[in-house]
């Protein structure tokens, strides 16, 4: 059996991926110097030409290509093996029963993230949209919206984790899909208590989605026995699928947004939602 790799011997390889991707901007940077010396003619180097510096979307395109290429390279420079620690697991496949609760968590995970960034790029726009009293929502009170949401989430979040620790993870996951709801929903109203209701209510939800998924996957990995490399392993991959997740939800927000308006996508987070919270009573314990 190979011996899993050393904390030195992964130094090693953090130093010298760092090492390579430094060289690696040294030398541009001095083909930029060498180039003109302008800080214009320097970027032009980097990212083609000096067309594409006038030009945003292609100038997006290329630095999110360079930034993709960045972290696939320095992913592979850090991975290391998983060590084993319980029966079933191997070096570099998890057991049957942890693949499993994997999927379990993973696929709820993921939908309660679709359904938080399915939200987020319209809340401004579905906000100033509203006319209350006979006047249009300013932006000072589409602020205090905002504030109403992440104050709430501060003010409980205390006692949102208390709470789910004693009443259950399970439970906290499902409540969260439920008042999420109740704040996509209130946006279809144009009466100021219900909309202040529901940005509190999304501020608790939002305690609960940091709080309860994860809660209950730590639970279930300790009573299982499984390694704790497979623990670190799981939320590196939920957190790298989430980042994916946030552009296919950008892309459906934007989609909806454009065919029924800036309510839609606040409507299709619902579903997501509904699908998570079935997933949660239907796949997990509680703990």
């Amino acid at each position: 059996r190979r011996r899993a790799p050393t904390l030195k011997s992964s130094r090693r390889r953090r130093r010298a991926a760092l090492l390579v991707l430094s060289t690696s901007l040294a030398i541009l940077g001095s083909r930029a110097t060498s180039n003109g010396g302008s800080l214009s003619s320097r970027a032009a180097v980097l990212v083609g030409n000096e067309a594409t510096i006038d030009d945003p979307t292609k100038l997006f395109r290329i630095l999110f290509r360079i930034l993709g290429v960045a972290c696939v390279g320095l992913k592979v420079a850090t991975m290391k093996r998983t060590p084993t620690s319980s029966p079933g697991e191997s070096a570099n496949e998890p057991s049957l029963d942890m693949a499993r609760l994997q999927r379990r968590f993973l696929t709820v995970f993921w939908l309660f993230k679709m359904a938080d960034w399915l939200q987020g790029p319209y809340f401004y726009d579905v906000y100033s949209s509203k006319v209350i009293n006979g006047q249009p929502v300013s932006t000072d009170m589409v602020a205090r919206f905002f504030l109403t949401g992440f104050g709430t989430a501060a003010a409980l979040g205390a006692l949102v984790g208390r709470l789910v620790d004693a009443h259950g993870r399970k439970a906290g996951s499902i409540a969260f899909a439920l008042l999420y709801g109740l704040s996509a929903l209130s946006v279809h109203s144009d009466r100021l208590s219900l909309l202040l209701l529901g940005r509190m209510a999304g501020g608790v939800g939002t305690a609960l989605l940091f709080s309860a998924p994860e809660a209950w996957l730590v639970g279930e990995h300790q009573r299982a026995g499984f390694s704790d490399a497979w623990l670190s392993g799981t939320f590196g991959l939920a957190y790298l699928g989430d980042s994916i997740v946030a552009i296919l939800a950008g892309l459906l927000a934007g989609s909806a947004a454009g065919l029924y308006g800036p309510t839609a996508p606040f409507a299709l987070s619902m579903v997501f939602l509904a699908l998570g919270a079935a997933v949660v009573f239907a796949t997990w314990r509680e703990n």
